[in-house]
């Protein structure tokens, strides 16, 4: 940045959460503009651009790959498939509150869950994953096709980070968020909140999740259908699909002007 300020090159800074970080806070203070996922990210000059997704996920048609998405992952019948994803890592507070609820969930025959558990935790819970018995529950280290989940999934249990924020409503699923506390300003927590105004997904506090808590929060959107359905038409109300385009005119079109 302090390179780029003294030769008067242009800076174009990528902003991915509702609340800016402090690198670029920095940059932005010299930017010619800020692409930016919300309207309220608290940087200067800013354009609403959204968040880049994969072309994997730009590609998915719910209408069209959910039946065999559902098929892959080995859902049965029209239970109602819920996701459990928190990165890579995974995050232990959620694995242990999704522990926590399986049992009380074992006799659903409705319910199918598909739990990404993470590297750190994976090898410790072997001795004691829960079994599902009537409830369809498969755990697995990583998800290695996180496109295929998003065509089947119903409802996503999980972080708030950007890109998470955006592949969710780019597809159309709703979610029940937690974010994660440690996050800088609390940016997820902001990032949440963009998909919680118009309806597309629930808030928990980290400090508030556990398996009694997650149980009442799920067992009430399972006793309506229907909301499920409205949550996800409203993520979808914010999907950017030409963010990557956008960034990408915003660099050109100052990069003409220097």
């Amino acid at each position: 940045t302090i390179g780029a300020v003294i030769w008067r090159v242009p800076i174009i800074v990528m902003e991915q959460n509702a609340r800016a970080g402090a690198a670029n806070r920095l940059a932005g203070r010299f930017a010619k503009a800020c692409a930016v996922p919300f309207a309220e990210t608290d940087l200067p000059r800013s354009v609403v651009t959204g968040n880049p997704v994969r072309a994997e996920v730009l590609a998915i048609n719910r209408e069209r790959d959910r039946l065999a998405a559902r098929t892959t992952l080995g859902v049965s019948g029209d239970r109602v498939f819920v996701a459990v994803i928190t990165g890579s890592l995974g995050s232990r507070k959620v694995n242990e509150a999704v522990f926590a609820a399986v049992p009380k969930w074992s006799e659903r025959n409705d319910l199918s869950i598909r739990h990404v558990i993470g590297s750190r935790d994976w090898e410790s819970v072997q001795d004691s994953l829960p079994e599902g018995d009537a409830l369809e529950y498969v755990a697995v280290r990583y998800e290695e096709h996180m496109e295929t989940v998003l065509a089947a999934a119903d409802l996503l249990i999980g972080r708030a980070g950007g890109t998470t924020v955006a592949e969710l409503a780019e597809v159309g699923v709703g979610g029940v968020l937690v974010p994660l506390p440690q996050a800088p300003r609390d940016h997820q927590t902001a990032n949440a909140a963009a998909l919680v105004r118009v309806g597309a997904a629930l808030l928990i506090p980290d400090a508030e999740l556990d398996g009694d808590r997650l149980v009442a929060e799920i067992d009430a959107l399972l006793g309506d259908p229907s909301q499920l359905e409205r949550m996800g038409t409203a993520a979808h109300t914010l999907a950017q699909p030409d963010a990557a385009g956008a960034v990408a005119e915003l660099v050109e079109r100052h990069a003409r002007r220097s």
